[in-house]
């Protein structure tokens, strides 16, 4: 599987994710999305200027969108959150 292939179905998957939640991935301010596969793991990296809205309420966003992953690609998912430093 190409690496830009790959990228564009988490991408779809997330934003497939976060719409089913009634909201829209703009709203979250997600900046950069970096996505790479290693040892049958992907690396999904969210730079956000909101992280806590990706967090949820006890991680409870960011822990739903790790399982659907996990469930659509059939591999672990290991993400990380960096603020973005558009303020700074």
């Amino acid at each position: 599987m190409k690496k830009s292939s790959l990228s564009k179905q988490v991408r779809r998957a997330m934003r497939g994710y976060l719409e089913g939640m009634d909201s829209h991935i703009i709203r979250f301010g997600v900046t950069k999305l970096a996505v790479q596969k290693n040892d049958g793991t992907i690396y999904v990296r969210i730079t956000t200027e909101r992280p806590g809205l990706i967090i949820g309420k006890a991680g409870t966003t960011i822990n739903g969108l790790q399982d659907y992953l996990t469930d659509a690609f059939q591999c672990k998912i290991d993400i990380k959150l960096t603020e973005s430093d558009i303020w700074n």
